[in-house]
């Protein structure tokens, strides 16, 4: 099955997903996106299951063997930068378990945010989105070498690493599991992806950009200050991670307040 987008040059549009476009106050569960195509035009929120996912719990929800596409047509704008892009979805905000992409390209090479599981992780202040027990993995790469100490040649060795073919592909903010993390917790994860920033910067195993974010506001004459929180333990990256200007991490790519 293919999904597209067949959109006006220069117009944006939002949310296009495997199997849903956007969805709030939900329960999403035993969605499985099997050996689909999704291409999106000039669109923001793209994911192989939902474009855009709020207040939704989702648990055990998988993505296999998919191509999840994202770009600019001609004449788009050159001062708009699309973004979100995620193999389950672009954007999350709540609480995902036991979910996982599988054998999937994430090719967006424009758009910023762009994640292995999910693009961006939480566009509010809040402290109570959790992704645990994810994953992006991808068929393992392989070896041939001659072992001389074993009189044999032709030795095949595993890597960690995913194959060449398998690879999440962004602009700017592109991580293994969240390409942008500006509140909430990514935890007992796990990605072998190849994590691309393709012509720019900030590429990191597991996330992309980690960052805090605050807002201010005035009462009585003093002022307040509401922050929001990220965190992040026990993952795992075995991949690789390439940004062509710089901030490129086994874990984050770059850390920082918005």
């Amino acid at each position: 099955m293919e999904i597209h987008t067949d959109l006006k040059n220069t117009t944006t549009y939002t949310s296009i997903g495997g199997l849903i476009g956007e969805t709030t106050y939900s329960q999403t569960r035993d969605l499985y996106a099997d050996n689909i195509v999704v291409d999106a035009i000039n669109t923001n929120y793209v994911g192989g299951i939902g474009g855009m996912i709020r207040v939704a719990s989702m648990q055990f929800c998988y993505v296999n063997n998919c191509i999840i596409k994202g770009s600019e047509a001609v004449g788009f704008p050159d001062n708009v930068r699309l973004s979100n892009v995620g193999g389950i979805t672009g954007m999350y905000e709540n609480t995902m378990y036991y979910s996982g992409v599988m054998n999937t390209v994430i090719n967006a090479a424009e758009y910023s945010n762009v994640g292995g599981v999910v693009g961006r992780l939480s566009q509010s202040l809040a402290n109570n989105h959790y992704i645990g027990s994810c994953f992006y993995l991808a068929d393992y790469d392989v070896e041939t070498e001659s072992d001389y100490n074993l009189g044999q040649n032709g030795v095949t060795r595993y890597t960690a690493a995913a194959v060449d073919d398998y690879y999440i592909k962004g602009f700017t903010n592109v991580g293994g599991i969240v390409g942008m993390q500006n509140s909430g917790y990514v935890y007992q994860s796990y990605s072998n992806g190849n994590v691309i920033a393709a012509n720019s910067q900030i590429a990191g195993g597991i996330s992309g950009m980690y960052c805090n974010e605050y807002t201010t506001s005035i009462s009585n004459g003093k002022t307040y200050y509401t922050y929001s929180v990220a965190g992040m333990y026990r993952n795992y990256f075995a991949g690789n991670v390439y940004a062509l200007q710089g901030y490129a991490g086994g874990a984050i790519g770059r850390t920082g307040m918005l």
